[in-house]
């Protein structure tokens, strides 16, 4: 079982964290080049970033080595490619990747959700994409948590994405049909143009539910600071 970093101080809540990632989200939207350009949205890396990567960290958080056991939940499989705005794949790009479990908890020492932890679930991989930028990983479909008082996050998926020359991309990937999604204040943040690049459509393959989430950098995008924990 991977255990995890954290970068917030023990007295940071979730919705403190949250609820200040929306203000300076919303504060973006003044930008036209944002508005204007396609690119993978930057949000919040949130408080549960991995403490630590020194556990298992394959493309398939469904099973643990050694084990006969599989995760709880919706098993799903996410492909894509890392690529720049012209269209160029980046080969070689790390792509991180992180979650709660069936139940919406995280395996990280500071969530105060009481859903119970997944002993069977990996909660991170790490992937390098391949010549032609692709990544593919194996999961569950995260359940949704409390965040504050009336909200609830939706199924979300963590991506932290860095390609040479680019400026580091932290993100999240959320599922089609999720009635939650019309709901979530971090979702609803970012420019419409933008929001379709991040809320994938699932369909099923080979018996699996399959989507493709196709993340694009942008040499330009420098709005990384949504990337840390912010106290108000």
């Amino acid at each position: 079982m991977p255990i995890h970093r954290t970068y917030e101080p023990a007295r940071l809540k979730r919705r403190d964290i949250l609820r200040g990632a929306v203000l300076l989200t919303g504060s973006l939207l003044v930008a036209p080049a944002l508005a204007d350009q396609l690119w993978t949205p930057t949000q919040i890396e949130g408080p549960f970033f991995p403490e630590s990567k020194a556990g298992e960290s394959d493309a398939d958080m469904t099973r643990l080595t050694g084990s006969n056991r599989k995760a709880k939940g919706k098993e799903v499989v996410i492909v894509g490619t890392v690529r720049d705005l012209g269209g160029k794949p980046l080969a070689g790009a790390s792509v991180e990747v992180w979650q709660a479990c069936e139940s919406g908890r995280y395996h990280h020492r500071r969530d105060p959700n009481k859903a119970a932890v997944d002993p069977d679930f990996q909660y991170y991989c790490s992937l390098i994409t391949d010549k032609d930028g692709g990544y593919r990983f194996r999961t569950i479909q995260p359940g949704s948590y409390p965040a504050a008082a009336g909200w609830d996050r939706p199924s979300h998926i963590h991506f932290k994405v860095r390609s040479k020359g680019y400026p580091e991309l932290i993100t999240q990937m959320y599922f089609e049909g999720d009635a939650l999604n019309q709901k979530d204040s971090i979702l609803l943040a970012i420019p419409k143009k933008q929001q379709k690049l991040v809320v994938v459509k699932f369909q099923t393959l080979e018996s699996v539910a399959t989507g493709r989430f196709d993340i694009i950098l942008n040499k330009n995008d420098r709005h990384g600071l949504l990337a840390t924990p912010i106290l108000l």
